[in-house]
């Protein structure tokens, strides 16, 4: 199976993946091969919508993962300002937190 993408031909959507041969650095990126095992039913499926696209199987999986690869690094990114946002005045509250929880719901003194 060929793993890059290569340019979309008429027809095909532009997925805006840069092709495997080149990033913007104009370098080539190494690569490692894997092995994935999945249901028989599911990998025809999967080479006919790669073949809609103009693309194989490998190239598909390997732009879903890139996808995920970076929309998991924007939500830590997200994540980080977020917390340092609410840390910071006026959302930080200065709050202790619980030490002990047995003294919290000690109704002794109550009795």
């Amino acid at each position: 199976m060929n793993s890059s993408s290569g340019p979309p031909t008429k027809g095909s959507p532009d997925l805006g993946i840069v092709p495997a041969e080149t990033t913007s650095e104009g370098v080539k990126p190494k690569k490692q091969n894997i092995t994935l095992g999945i249901d028989r039913k599911m990998l025809k499926q999967a080479r006919a919508l790669a073949a809609q696209r103009g693309t194989s199987v490998s190239g598909l999986l390997a732009a879903e993962l890139q996808k995920l690869v970076q929309n998991d690094e924007k939500y830590q990114q997200a994540k980080t300002k977020a917390l340092a946002f609410l840390a910071s005045p006026p959302f930080r509250l200065g709050g202790k937190g619980i030490g002990n929880r047995e003294a919290l719901h000690d109704r002794e003194n109550l009795r």
